[in-house]
């Protein structure tokens, strides 16, 4: 990994949206996202979306890009 390229993990709360209405509406979950600055200032961010069979069968997904 090149000396600016950083990734770190961070955490954020998942967020329900008011017009969703189930019984978990109130409670929140923790998320882990992945950070990675990269060259030029440029950040990329992207959390697993869904776990599958296994813990290393995953989906990954960009959500933020800079």
């Amino acid at each position: 990994m090149a000396m600016n390229e950083n990734i770190s993990k961070r955490s954020v709360r998942n967020r329900t949206s008011p017009n969703m209405h189930n019984s978990k509406s109130n409670e929140h979950e923790s998320v882990s996202v992945q950070i990675k600055h990269l060259n030029f200032g440029k950040v990329v961010a992207w959390t697993r979306l869904a776990l599958r069979k296994s813990q290393n069968d995953t989906i990954w997904d960009t959500v933020i890009k800079q």
